[in-house]
């Protein structure tokens, strides 16, 4: 019998992305069209690699869902696929 393995994340993968108002108004070139979902992780503070996110759940005017995050700390946006 085999047993499933809880999936990882992949690595992120940087992301254009244009903003208003510190919230996705495009992302890699498509206009968002929805926004479902949005939180904030904050984690790790007391290890070399702190993690402090925004993230985003959105629809772009294509129909994709995706989701997008804000490195706090250096303002870089990124995707990454489960």
């Amino acid at each position: 019998m085999s047993v499933a393995r809880p999936a990882v994340p992949s690595e992120p993968r940087r992301v254009e992305v244009l903003e208003r108002d510190r919230r996705p108004v495009i992302v890699a070139g498509e206009r968002v069209e929805e926004v479902l979902e949005f939180w904030v992780v904050q984690s790790g503070w007391w290890t070399e690699r702190p993690v402090n996110r925004r993230y985003w759940e959105l629809v772009t005017i294509r129909g994709r869902r995706v989701v997008v995050f804000c490195d706090i700390e250096t303002g870089g946006w990124y995707t990454q696929a489960a």
